[in-house]
């Protein structure tokens, strides 16, 4: 029963989609109940396909596939950019296989896309699904973002292909480790200028913003909205910490968040944005 709520819960958000013409309200809904009833008969991590749009989309498993159109596509966690024009920079860090950059080109076809993304298998799927969609400026960095440059461990799952809980910090997912070469993101940021960033990176977040700050080269970002990873097990509560680096740094910002029990993990969506950017 609870399932059965929660999908007529998201069609219902499709249908006050009023921006959007009814032929694709019903092709989100469609889509929606497809993924659902994929997920729920043919578990686990093998490759899979999907038809969205005009878009043909690989994956490695229904369930994560249901998760990432549910949040990027139903839910919209993207739709509060604001002012991407043509020519638009935009950074995506913690790209996996690239549902949020597809969306992105969905609804700002003209902007410019860094896709970074350090998982070797969940690099293979969003190359395939840039390629086949014949996506058009949009660069593919199989990187891991840091605050400074070399290799480092990555704790991926051991049966899950492209989990959505890969990360560079080993107490988010702790099942098997592979090295992946990193990159000084300040130092992109300083030579490419992009001027909006996503970014979901599983817990290092910190370690990036940090030295965005101490180069200097959050001055270049107008725009970020950032999945923050709070409570993850083990680690003390930080989140202060973040919010404070971007009030320092003249960003305003807005959350969105839930939780189901005290003291677990919890996502929390930070939008963050110059004052300038609204008023535009």
């Amino acid at each position: 029963m609870k399932k059965i709520i929660r999908i007529l819960g998201l069609i219902q958000i499709i249908r006050q989609k009023k921006y959007y013409p009814g032929k694709v309200r019903r092709e989100l809904t469609s889509t929606l109940l497809h993924l659902e009833y994929k997920s729920y008969r043919k578990k686990g991590s093998h490759e899979v396909q999907l038809k969205l749009f005009n878009y043909n989309i690989h994956a490695f498993g229904y369930e994560n596939l249901r998760l990432l159109f549910t949040e990027i596509f139903v839910h919209e966690e993207y739709q509060y950019f604001a002012n991407i024009q043509d020519g638009t920079i935009v950074a995506d860090c913690g790209a996996n296989i690239g549902i949020a950059t597809l969306y992105f080109k969905w609804r700002f076809p003209g902007c410019i896309i860094h896709c970074f993304e350090p998982d070797p298998m969940a690099f293979l799927a969003l190359s395939k699904n840039v390629k086949n969609n014949n996506l058009q400026q949009v660069f593919l960095h199989n990187v891991a973002v840091m605050g400074e440059e070399g290799s480092l461990p990555f704790y991926v799952s051991q049966a899950e292909q492209a989990s959505l809980m890969m990360s560079t910090v080993a107490n988010r997912m702790n099942e098997r480790t592979i090295e992946v070469p990193a990159i000084d993101f300040s130092v992109f940021v300083k030579e490419n200028n992009p001027t909006v960033l996503k970014i979901d990176i599983e817990g290092a977040e910190k370690n990036v913003f940090d030295k965005l700050i101490s180069s200097g080269a959050i001055n270049n970002l107008q725009q970020i909205i950032m999945e923050y990873h709070h409570k993850i097990e083990g680690q003390p509560s930080n989140l202060s910490g973040m919010l404070g680096i971007l009030e320092k740094t003249g960003f305003e910002y807005n959350l969105i968040t839930q939780f189901n029990a005290p003291g677990k993990f919890q996502d929390i969506l930070i939008y963050a944005y110059r004052p300038a950017v609204l008023s535009n």
